[in-house]
């Protein structure tokens, strides 16, 4: 009787515990099975819910390059590297995904070297310093009007002045890497060949074609249909699910 209780409790932690795990966890779980399909679904069941974890979409982009999905893989890459510029595991397979897509040319990073290094720090680092400057601020100022002795004004005044300048600095920064983050810009193209059209309608003429992996930069939206350029130059019109947007 002992034993079938025990048997019983164990099934229902086991149950508990399935409930407990994230999608992320499941999506480890399926991966490590080589169930790459139902990895890569609960890997975009995670995303929904936390679309800036650079790490989800790093194991989605795997899952996919597991699948043969080369372009879609090399897509899931890009979005990591969006969130976390300086992901050398996700530089590193972003190459091969391109390798796969057997494109001319080498793979770079779209993300300028700049942003490389500011935006590499977290995806809340520079909220967290404007914080963190602004409290120092009330507290330098307050210090300022308060103390009355000469010789600790100044260097509060410069301490002030630098905690301005920061704060001014750190809400600038997290306003472009917000902005970088939902700009969707770029995209990538996820089917086997797109036929960019000279005007948004199927019957139109095609203007150029536009091989599976090629990142593009998405000029405008109008409903079922992207306008795109590549290189800055050759535009023309897509349908929207032909362009994975970065």
């Amino acid at each position: 009787m002992e034993i079938k209780k025990l048997i019983s409790i164990l099934f229902l932690l086991q149950i508990s515990w399935g409930f407990s795990q994230t999608d992320f966890e499941k999506g480890n779980m399926f991966y490590a099975d080589r169930k790459f399909e139902s990895a890569g679904k609960s890997y975009i069941a995670f995303i929904k819910e936390h679309p800036y974890d650079y790490t989800a979409y790093f194991n989605l982009g795997n899952s996919y390059f597991q699948q043969k999905k080369y372009a879609l893989s090399l897509w899931s890459y890009e979005k990591s590297l969006l969130i976390k510029p300086n992901f050398k595991d996700a530089q590193i397979n972003a190459k091969k995904a391109f390798e796969k897509t057997r494109q001319p040319g080498e793979w770079k990073n779209a993300t300028h070297w700049v942003f490389r290094i500011l935006f590499s720090v977290g995806i809340n680092f520079w909220s967290y310093i404007a914080v963190a400057s602004a409290i120092l601020l009330f507290v330098g100022l307050f210090l300022y009007f308060k103390t009355f002795k000469s010789f600790l004004r100044k260097p509060l005044l410069l301490a002030n002045s630098l905690l301005v300048i920061i704060l001014l600095g750190s809400i600038v920064l997290s306003g472009i890497h917000y902005k970088r983050l939902n700009a969707h810009s770029y995209g990538i193209v996820i089917v086997g060949s797109s036929h960019a059209k000279v005007a948004p309608e199927r019957q139109e003429k095609t203007a150029f074609d536009i091989p599976s992996g090629r990142r593009v930069d998405i000029l405008q939206i109008e409903g079922e249909w992207m306008e795109v350029a590549i290189d800055g130059q050759h535009s023309g019109w897509v349908p929207t699910n032909e362009i994975a947007e970065i």
